[in-house]
């Protein structure tokens, strides 16, 4: 029966997984046991030796995935190295063309968009139907309040007027 449970539920674990965790077991390094052993500590022991393995197996990843990073790092060149092996010296970036100009550019932009008269309408309005409840949502509209000096109705009813 306990035979059973094991190759059910640790199907994937290999002959010597297993051979490791019962050599682990009668060594006492999941707990002391005495007389009879029950299948509830096996399966406990059990459990804790997938936490073991989980561990030894992650660091392990880790590893690798460290060692594989460090070996195309070592492979990898820069744009400018890159353009010159092609005799295209100088050529931009293909990433510059997304790239905001400037930072203080960046920021004019995103002011522009936050005090569009239509962005802070529909924003009001999205803050009204949100659905949202309690204290995101008032930590919400104090923001609204704060920023544009009303609360969202009351931008609404007084902005609305004005677009129409």
């Amino acid at each position: 029966m306990l035979a059973e449970l094991i190759v059910t539920d640790y199907y994937y674990l290999k002959l010597t997984e297993l051979m490791m965790f019962f050599h682990r077991f009668k060594a006492s390094r999941y707990g002391q046991f005495y007389g009879n052993i029950s299948p509830m500590t096996i399966t406990n022991a059990l459990r804790a030796f997938m936490r073991e393995r989980m561990d030894v197996y992650c660091k392990h990843e880790e590893k690798e995935q460290r060692k594989r990073r460090e070996e195309s790092l070592a492979r990898s060149i820069s744009w400018e190295e890159y353009c010159q092996q092609q005799g295209t010296p100088g050529k931009p970036h293909p990433l510059e063309m997304f790239a905001p100009a400037s930072r203080e550019e960046e920021k004019k932009a995103k002011a522009s968009k936050a005090d569009d008269e239509s962005f802070v309408l529909k924003y009001a309005r999205d803050i009204i139907t949100s659905g949202l409840v309690g204290h995101l949502l008032a930590n919400i509209r104090e923001k609204f309040a704060q920023r544009y000096g009303a609360t969202p109705e009351q931008y609404i009813s007084t902005h609305q007027t004005v677009q129409q």
